[in-house]
C-alpha cells in the first residue's frame, strides 16, 4: 500500500494514521505496510539540586505540611499517639494499661453489713458481733435508742456468723452477738421501767391549778342560794396551788363578813367548801 504525498517528511516510523496503536514506516513517499510496536518511553532522569555550600548541608524537614524539622540535638522525634490531643507514650515505661473505671469512697449499699450479710466474706471478720456487744452495754446504762439498735446489729452480727460459718470461716462473732442479744434487751426493759417512773412522778408531782376567780363566784352563788344573801367572797391570792384548805371571806351589803372555810380533796384539784 503506498500514498503518493508531496512536500512529505523525511523516512521514519510515525503514529499510524490506520489507528492500530502502533507505529507505522513511512518511506518519504507513502505508508508501507511495515507496522511496530512503538518503544516505551524513556525513564524521567531527576534533576539533582545543588545545595549552596553557604549554608551547609540541609536538614530533611519533618513530614506533613507545617510541621518543623526535628532538633538532631533531641534525638529523632517519638510518634505521637492515635486521637486528637493525646501525648505520645514513654517508650521507657511500655504500652499504658487501660484505665479502670473508678466508683470513688463511697461502698455500693448491697454490699453493706446491714444490707448483706454475705458481703465482704472474705477478710472473715464480724464487725456486727462487735458493735452490737458495744452499744448493748450503753443499753443497760439506760440508752432507750442503744437496746434497739442493739438488738438489730445482734440479730445482723447473728446471721453474718452463719454466713461464715457456711463459707468455711470460724463463726466469729456469734457469742457477741448472742451476748448482745441479751443485754440490749435487758438493757431495753430497764430503759422502759426508768422512763415509766419518770412520767409517773412527773405526774404526782404535778400540782393542781386552782382558779380562784371560780371559785369565788362559786361560793357568792352558793351562799345566796342557801341564805338569800347576796355577798362578794374574796379568797387569799397567797394560797398555795394544792392546799390541803384554806379560808375565804364571804361579806355582805351590810358590811359584815362570814368565813368561809375551802377544803381540796383530790389530786385533780377538786375542792369543798362551808361556812365555818
Amino acid at each position: 500500500m503506498t500514498t503518493p504525498t508531496t512536500g512529505n517528511p523525511p523516512a521514519g516510523w510515525y503514529t499510524d494514521p490506520a489507528g492500530s496503536g502502533g507505529e507505522r514506516w513511512f518511506d518519504g513517499a507513502g505508508w508501507t505496510e511495515h507496522v511496530q510496536t512503538p518503544p516505551p518511553p524513556a525513564p524521567a532522569v531527576p534533576t539533582q539540586f545543588t545545595p549552596d555550600p553557604r549554608f551547609g548541608p540541609a536538614t530533611p524537614a519533618a513530614g506533613g505540611f507545617g510541621q518543623a524539622a526535628p532538633d538532631p540535638r533531641f534525638g529523632p522525634a517519638a510518634p505521637a499517639a492515635g486521637g486528637f490531643g493525646q501525648a505520645a507514650p514513654d517508650p521507657r515505661f511500655g504500652p499504658a494499661a487501660p484505665a479502670a473505671a473508678s466508683t470513688g469512697w463511697i461502698q455500693p449499699v448491697e454490699n453493706h453489713y446491714l444490707v448483706n450479710t454475705a458481703a465482704n466474706l472474705d477478710d472473715g471478720k464480724n464487725t456486727p458481733a462487735r458493735v452490737a456487744l458495744v452499744v448493748s452495754v450503753l443499753a443497760m446504762l439506760g440508752v432507750p435508742i442503744a437496746g434497739v439498735a442493739g438488738i438489730v446489729l445482734a440479730v445482723v452480727g447473728l446471721k453474718r456468723a452463719t454466713r461464715l460459718e457456711a463459707a468455711g470461716w470460724e463463726p466469729k462473732g456469734r457469742g457477741r452477738a448472742r451476748w448482745a442479744m441479751g443485754l440490749s434487751i435487758v438493757g431495753l426493759v430497764i430503759s422502759s421501767l426508768l422512763v415509766a417512773n419518770a412520767v409517773r412522778g412527773a405526774l404526782a408531782d404535778a400540782v393542781p391549778t386552782l382558779d380562784l376567780r371560780a371559785m369565788e363566784t362559786e361560793i357568792a352563788a352558793g351562799v345566796a342560794e342557801q341564805a338569800g344573801v347576796t355577798v362578794t367572797v374574796q379568797c387569799p391570792d397567797t394560797v398555795v396551788d394544792g392546799a390541803t384548805s384554806f379560808q375565804c371571806v364571804a361579806v355582805d351589803p351590810a358590811g359584815a363578813s362570814t368565813t368561809v372555810n375551802v377544803q381540796v380533796v383530790d389530786d385533780a384539784g377538786g375542792w369543798t367548801w362551808q361556812i365555818g
